[in-house]
Order: structure tokens, then sequence, then C-alpha cells
């Protein structure tokens, strides 16, 4: 292992630690300050507010995550559930009551994937083109003018689901 390597190993190891109880602390006592925090673990008060973001970032992604495995283990659920209502045709047609518990996990399968709302992506680019104007002799400005307009670039995501036209929507 070289220096660097190993150094850098260290600072990550003890901003670990320190994180870890920086949870025990905001555990014990939640209203604490970050100044009354960074005196408990003698360090200064921004690291102490990077160390709470950093915290809470892996919660929210902790959180996701483990929603998204629930999701995908209910979806997988709900798949079985379908083939299992295809099992009892009779003459190559299902009952009413079957086509009534398929349109139902399909609807809740619809809702759990999400994929009841169309998301549109939109994208646009603006920008202006920087000018020169130069007068050489008698101008009223002078000798040298220069007009500029600076470029605006400007690009917007879009990747919320977008209403769905006609219809109603209980949602919203």
């Amino acid at each position: 292992m070289t220096a660097p390597s190993g150094f850098l190993r260290d600072l990550r190891e003890a901003a670990a630690r320190r994180r870890f109880e920086l949870a025990k602390l905001l555990h014990q006592d939640s209203t604490l300050t970050n100044v009354q925090l960074a005196a408990k673990l003698n360090v200064s008060r921004n690291t102490v507010a990077e160390d709470r973001k950093v915290l809470w970032d892996q919660l929210v992604k902790g959180t996701v995550l483990e929603s998204e495995v629930i999701r995908a283990g209910v979806v997988q659920k709900l798949l079985d559930l379908e083939a299992e209502v295809y099992k009892h045709r009779k003459d190559g047609l299902l009952s009413l009551s079957a086509i009534d518990e398929l349109v139902a996990i399909i609807k809740v399968t619809v809702e759990l994937t999400g994929c009841r709302k169309a998301v549109i992506e939109k994208k646009s680019v603006n920008h202006s083109v920087v000018s020169f104007r130069t007068y050489i002799g008698k101008e009223p400005m002078g000798t040298f003018e220069m007009t500029s307009n600076p470029p605006k670039l400007e690009a917007e995501f879009i990747t919320e689901p977008a209403k769905l036209l006609g219809g109603s929507d209980d949602e919203e």
C-alpha cells in the first residue's frame, strides 16, 4: 500500500467513526446544535454540518432502496397471482370473476410500477450570439465600440409524470 492511499484510507475511516459517533449523539438528543455536537466531537461546526448532510443522504438512499426492494417483491407476488388466475381457464376462457380479479391485479401493478402516468422529457437550449462592432474614423461612440450579449444556455429536464388527458385522476 502506498503512503497516499493509506493516508486517505485513514481519513475515510476516521470520518466514518466520527459520523457513527454523531449518529449516536443525535439518537440520544436530537435537539443538539452543530456547535454543541462539534464541541463533543472536537471538530469544527462545518465538519458536523457536512457529516449530518452525509448521514441524511445515506438515510434517504437507504429508504429509497428499501422501498424499491419492497415494491419489486409486491410486483412479483402480483405477477404470480396473475399467472395463477390464468390457470383457471375452462375451455380456453376465463370466468367473469377471474377477469375481475385480473383487472384488480393489473390496477395495483400499474399503480406500484408508476406506469399509469406518462413521463415526458422536455429539452430546450437557448443561446444568443456575441456580436462585435468596430468603428474606424469619426463615429459618435469613438473609434471602438463593442456590443456583446453573453450566451444564455438553459437546459430544462422534466422527468415528472404528466397528467393524462381525459378521464378522471383521483390522486390529484
